[in-house]
């Protein structure tokens, strides 16, 4: 780590005792940078495994889980590089991976963010990018079984299924799971977890810049291994993304995206409970219902 990082590695860790040395490991091993950890009050082994990395490293231990938009922010505030790479606990970078990026971004003025190729551990390749939110797009992913999903025309769009990945594609949406942006902007606290990312990219975009996503770097990603993977958060999570995407649709002045989301995912997620009148599931189904009505995040019901 130089006293002038090109980038700062913004690391958000909760729970993934089991991976977290791994991702460390990796960016460390790129040299040049720095790597910033924002722990958010583990309860298993995770901060005790951070900690064995020393000053190789920046630690914030928060004393409670703030949330991955807020911890990113105080990774953010600190962090002394010309580029951010927001990364997923459960992830980690191929070599050459950082340099890529940078290299790129340091070449093309008009790009403001850059995201690598995803792949699963297996060396498969990973799609999370996605176009801006559509409510179509998000229903179909909601409240269709996942079986279905690539018959719906809308949710081939929103997932960016005609595109060809292994060639450098200009995108709105690449996963935040890994996604390196100019060290000029902050993410939107008003999403707890899920959202901030997207509304990172519609504010990059926005402002005049290009998202692209390069082929070349590559990142090894598990799926929902960083702390989210929790069945008895399901709730939360669940409200955090209504949440976010309501949100999202709002503040970009989408008024009829956002009354249509309201009232789609109301109408569907109480039909949802209602045919589960009788079944173990009812209760969970009927307080997901009763907190969208009333638009609860995961901080607002989890905390409460």
């Amino acid at each position: 780590m130089t006293n002038s990082p090109l980038t700062s590695i913004i690391i958000v860790a909760y729970n993934c005792a089991d991976l977290i040395k791994q991702c460390i490991g990796s960016c460390i091993a790129e040299e040049g940078n720095e790597v910033i950890v924002i722990d958010n009050a583990s309860s298993d082994d995770t901060l005790m495994q951070i900690a064995e990395f020393g000053k190789q490293i920046k630690l914030i231990a928060n004393d409670k889980n703030k949330g991955f938009t807020q911890a990113c922010n105080q990774g953010i505030k600190i962090a002394k590089g010309k580029y951010i790479l927001l990364l997923n606990p459960d992830a980690w970078l191929t070599a050459g991976c950082l340099s890529t990026l940078s290299t790129y971004l340091n070449n093309n003025s008009g790009v403001g963010a850059i995201a690598p190729m995803l792949k699963y551990p297996d060396g498969s390749f990973q799609n999370y990018t996605r176009t801006f939110p559509t409510v179509k797009g998000l229903w179909v992913e909601n409240f269709i079984p996942m079986r279905w999903w690539h018959k719906f025309k809308a949710y081939r769009s929103y997932t960016c299924q005609g595109i060809d990945f292994s060639t450098t594609q200009q995108v709105e949406q690449p996963a935040g799971a890994a996604l390196m942006f100019r060290n000029q902007w902050q993410l939107d606290e008003a999403y707890f977890i899920y959202g901030s990312d997207v509304d990172l990219c519609k504010t990059i975009v926005n402002s005049g810049y290009k998202i692209l996503q390069l082929p070349e770097a590559k990142v090894i990603h598990h799926q929902s291994k960083g702390g989210t993977e929790n069945k008895h958060l399901r709730l939360y999570l669940d409200l955090d993304n209504y949440f976010g995407m309501y949100y999202y649709f709002k503040k970009f002045k989408q008024p009829f995206s956002a009354i249509g989301y309201r009232i789609l995912f109301g109408i569907s997620l109480f039909l949802r409970a209602v045919i589960s009148i009788g079944r173990y599931s009812f209760t969970f189904r009927w307080k997901k219902f009763l907190y969208f009505v009333q638009n609860k995040n995961f901080k607002a019901v989890y905390e409460q």
